[in-house]
């Protein structure tokens, strides 16, 4: 496959080489997840099927009651997006093929590739930073830059890979995941003042993650399995220790709504509907 076309060359076997000239059999095939992972097949009465490409990806909001508000075609398919404060961009990952990255996506359609060599991005409160995490020392670190320089500092560097989840809303700490062969998945929080020194907020031998400040920087709500399924728990913040369920059966991916009042938190059941909690 080339230029998302599906092509086929005459070859001969005897001389072991191709001869002529390609013939294109399909246009507008997508690319495979992973290099080389095209699947083809061919059938002794000439029909042929091809797969490991994937459908366009589109991002979709949603109102509180579940009816569409708008959508916007994904350049790329695209894992973890963010939101930028003002609304205006969705930050997103891409990192299976050649356009790995963290993608711009404005909200009104079109997008571009904003970091090359990162993934798992966040931006800041003040929308001027992003926050992302990078391998170029053969572990994903975590590093900052503003959202449209070029040059980036490093955070956060130990012999663990680590992943952004949050940017407080008043910019003060930075949530993110680290990976330990002793302690599995824990959150880890970074002050960003004093001396920025990383420490560690769910340190168990169960796994957590996800994690997700409150607008009023008072709870954070994270995914555990400690149960032996994962659920939706929050904490007091910043200081730990207050703990409740959330969830009931099954959940992940605890989101605060930004605005109104209280603290109204959403998370995935285990059923893949939307569940709902005030805090």
């Amino acid at each position: 496959m080339t230029d998302g076309r599906l092509v086929a060359h005459p070859f001969d076997t005897n001389r072991r080489e191709t001869q002529g000239q390609p013939v294109t059999l399909a246009t507008g095939v997508d690319s495979p997840l992973v290099t080389n992972a095209m699947t083809i097949s061919a059938s002794a009465t000439g029909l042929l099927t091809y797969g490991g490409g994937v459908p366009r990806v589109r991002l979709i909001w949603y109102d509180d009651r579940g009816n569409t508000v708008s959508r916007v075609e994904g350049p790329v398919e695209l894992h973890n997006p963010v939101i930028t404060p003002d609304g205006a961009l969705v930050l997103a990952s891409q990192v299976f093929s050649a356009r790995r990255g963290v993608w711009a996506i404005d909200t009104r359609g079109g997008g571009s590739r904003v970091i090359t060599d990162g993934t798992r991005a966040f931006p800041s409160p003040d929308g001027r930073q992003v926050a992302f995490s990078a391998d170029a020392s053969g572990v994903l670190d975590l590093h900052v830059r503003d959202i449209g320089g070029t040059t980036a500092s490093t955070l956060v560097s130990s012999p663990y890979p680590k992943t952004i989840t949050h940017w407080t809303g008043d910019g003060r700490y930075i949530v993110f995941v680290t990976s330990n062969p002793r302690t599995m998945e824990d959150l880890w929080v970074l002050p960003m003042f004093g001396d920025r020194k990383p420490v560690p907020f769910l340190e168990t031998p169960d796994n957590e993650l996800q994690g997700e400040v409150s607008p009023d920087g008072r709870w954070i709500a994270y995914t555990s399995d400690e149960s032996g399924t994962w659920e939706v728990y929050v904490q007091s913040f910043p200081a730990g220790g207050f703990k409740r369920a959330v969830s009931v059966n099954g959940g992940f991916e605890p989101h605060w709504r930004r605005s109104g009042a209280g603290n109204r938190l959403f998370y995935i059941a285990s059923n893949q509907e939307i569940g709902r909690a005030h805090v």
